[in-house]
C-alpha cells in the first residue's frame, strides 16, 4: 500500500514538472507623451495617451509609431528613442522609457507654444507670438556671445545675465604650481598668487585648476568688472578652501586660520577656515560661499583678497560664478 502511494506521488511530480512551465519574462515599455498626438506599438499594447504602458516578452522587437493630431507637429523622440521616424526597440531585455513630444505650428498668445523657428532666425534671438506671426526679438547691439540673455517677465526686453571671465581659473598657463602676477580675465591689483593644478598633492574641487591667493609673504588682491543692471540683485558664488599643507611641511610662519575678503559692489564680506581642523595636509576643506548684492550701476567690481600674511599657504578659490536673482 505504501509503495503504491509512493509511486502515485512520483507520477504526480513528473506530470507537474513537465506540464507547468515557468511564466515568460516580460518587460515594460512606458511612453511619456507631451502635446497632442498618439503613439502606438507593434505588436499591440500601447495606444497612448489612452494606454501608455504595456509589457512585452523578453527578446521581442517593438516598433513605436508617432502620429500628430491635426495642426500639430511631431518634434521627436526622447529616452530610449531618437529622431522623428518610427522607433524600433530590438530584442527587449529590460524596462524601457520613451518620450514623445508634439507641438503646434502656431497659435494665439495664450495658445500653443513656440515650435517651428522661422527660417533665417538669428541663433541667439527670442521669438514671441504677436497675434499675427512669429516675431523676432534681437539682443542689444554689441552683446557678447558668451553672455546669457533672458527675457524680462514684465515685458519683451533683454536682460543681461553677467558672466565671470575665467571664473574657474582654467586659463593661465600649465604646470602643477605657477606663481602669477597676472591672471587672464582678472586684474591682479596687489601681491601674487599660485595657480595649482591636478597634481598628486593638489586636487581641485572643480575642473583642472584653482588658485591660492597667498604667494610667498605676498597676499594677492584680484578683481574683475562685471556688467550688471542697476537695481537688480545678484548672487556671487565661489568655492573657498584653506591651504593646509603647512601641516606637512612644518612651516611655522603660517596661521592655520585662512581668511578671504570678498567684495561685490557695495557689499564686503569676510570668510575664514581653520585648517587646523582639516583631516590631512591635502584636505583643503572646500565649501561653497555666496555674497548677495544689488547693483548700483551698469558695471560692478567683484574682488577677492587674501588677509593672510606672512606665510606661503593661503585662502584658496575656485568656480567663481554670478547669477541674476529673478
Amino acid at each position: 500500500m505504501l509503495a503504491a502511494r509512493t509511486g502515485a506521488l512520483l507520477a504526480l511530480l513528473v506530470f507537474s514538472t513537465s506540464t507547468f512551465a515557468a511564466p515568460p519574462v516580460k518587460f515594460g515599455v512606458q511612453v511619456d507623451l507631451t502635446g497632442n498626438g498618439t503613439v502606438t506599438s507593434s505588436p499591440g499594447g500601447i495606444s497612448c495617451p489612452t494606454s501608455c504602458l504595456a509589457y512585452f516578452k523578453q527578446a521581442a522587437t517593438i516598433t513605436l509609431t508617432a502620429a500628430p493630431a491635426a495642426g500639430e507637429t511631431f518634434l521627436g523622440w526622447g529616452g530610449a528613442c531618437s529622431g522623428t521616424g518610427s522607433c524600433t526597440i530590438p530584442s527587449i531585455q529590460g524596462d524601457v522609457q520613451v518620450a514623445a513630444q508634439f507641438s503646434s505650428n502656431g497659435g494665439g498668445g495664450g495658445g500653443g507654444g513656440m515650435t517651428m523657428v522661422p527660417e533665417g532666425t538669428e541663433p541667439n534671438s527670442l521669438l514671441y507670438w504677436n497675434g499675427v506671426a512669429w516675431a523676432e526679438l534681437l539682443p542689444p547691439a554689441g552683446t557678447a556671445d558668451s553672455n546669457v540673455l533672458s527675457i524680462n517677465a514684465g515685458g519683451l526686453e533683454w536682460t543681461l545675465q553677467p558672466t565671470v571671465v575665467n571664473g574657474g581659473f582654467e586659463v593661465g598657463g600649465s604646470g602643477c604650481q605657477i606663481r602669477l602676477t597676472a591672471l587672464p580675465g582678472w586684474t591682479v591689483e596687489a601681491g601674487n598668487l599660485d595657480r595649482l593644478s591636478r597634481c598628486p598633492t593638489y586636487e581641485p574641487p572643480e575642473g583642472e585648476y584653482y588658485i591660492d591667493l597667498l604667494g610667498t609673504d605676498s597676499p594677492a588682491l584680484i578683481s574683475q568688472e562685471i556688467g550688471t543692471t542697476p537695481g537688480t540683485t545678484y548672487r556671487l558664488s565661489f568655492l573657498f578652501g584653506g591651504n593646509s599643507e603647512w601641516q606637512c611641511t612644518g612651516y611655522q610662519n603660517d596661521s592655520p586660520i585662512k581668511t578671504i575678503r570678498v567684495s561685490a559692489g557695495p557689499v564686503i564680506r569676510e570668510f575664514s577656515i581653520d585648517t587646523a581642523q582639516s583631516s590631512a595636509c591635502q584636505d583643503f576643506m572646500w565649501r561653497e560661499r555666496s555674497v548677495y548684492f544689488t547693483a548700483e550701476s551698469d558695471a560692478t567690481i567683484i574682488s577677492f583678497q587674501s588677509l593672510n600674511s606672512p606665510g606661503v599657504y593661503g585662502p584658496m578659490l575656485d568656480k567663481v560664478e554670478i547669477v541674476r536673482i529673478p
